[in-house]
């Protein structure tokens, strides 16, 4: 008898045993899922309209946020977005404290020097927005007007392009983030806006406050800076897949038409 009871003593000793080990093993093996998704760390600066922005409740949202996001569901990845102004952004790239931009970054020669691109995911005009009693029809109507531009943007070079083939000379103003406010408020003439920010910007304050003075005959393409680093090596692959498979699947003009009600990711006829 006392055998028998030691036995049952025992088996239970060691069922209970097996149990604990085995919600030890499914805690282990979830905290092992939990260390192994990889994170990566994008920046963007929360004041690019449609594209990232703070909505109400003060988070992030756009069409940057949006791809992000469902890169992170497709492909088992974290994304930790860091806003913060768009003059800072490269330079945390540059020290790895960025894998990425999220920021319709143009990839212009000079960049690709220095930073692995991915492939182009938006292409765009560029356009000149005024107050609505600004007159011009020709950029030689420009000669002389206040331009404003933004600090480490394509924005320069469009200007320069301008000035070289009419012949003309502009004030320049540079910004950290954007112009449009000063156009407003009248304090600059002109400020150079891609076709996707000029939309949302009409849409949101209507044609009484601002309004598109004439086109450039320049694109701009947008693509995802990525440090030279494993990260930025492992984030412009994952980019790349998402960007092919996001065209092909309708998703990327999805966005595009959310946020702008236009699809701004096709390439421009020429």
């Amino acid at each position: 008898m006392k055998n028998r009871v030691l036995i049952i003593l025992t088996a239970l000793a060691v069922t209970v045993g097996c149990i604990g080990c085995g919600k030890t093993a499914e805690t282990d093996n979830k905290s092992k899922e939990t260390e192994t998704t990889k994170v990566y760390h994008i920046g963007t600066d929360g004041e690019t309209p449609g594209y990232s922005q703070l909505n109400k409740e003060n988070e992030l949202e756009g069409y940057e946020i949006d791809f992000w996001n469902e890169v992170a569901k497709r492909y088992d990845i974290k994304v930790d977005f860091q806003q913060m102004s768009f003059s800072t952004l490269f330079g945390l790239l540059d020290d790895g404290r960025l894998d990425t931009i999220a920021n319709t970054i143009c990839p212009t020669d000079e960049r690709r020097e220095k930073y692995d691109f991915s492939e182009s995911y938006i292409y765009e005009e560029n356009l000149l927005m005024s107050a609505p009693d600004v007159e011009a029809e020709t950029y030689k109507d420009l000669d002389g007007m206040s331009i404003g531009l933004v600090s480490n943007s394509i924005d320069g070079e469009i200007v320069d392009g301008i000035e070289k083939e009419s012949g003309i000379k502009m004030e320049r103003v540079m910004f950290e983030d954007t112009a449009r406010n000063d156009v407003i408020a009248k304090k600059i003439d002109v400020c150079v806006q891609p076709k996707g920010l000029a939309m949302d910007v009409l849409n949101s304050l209507g044609k009484d406050k601002i309004k598109v003075l004439m086109g450039t005959n320049t694109y701009s393409e947008s693509a995802y800076p990525c440090a030279k680093t494993e990260n930025g090596a492992e984030i412009k692959e994952i980019a790349n897949k998402a960007i092919k498979e996001m065209r092909e699947d309708g998703t990327l003009k999805e966005l595009s038409m959310k946020w702008f009600n236009c699809d701004l990711t096709a390439l421009p006829e020429k």
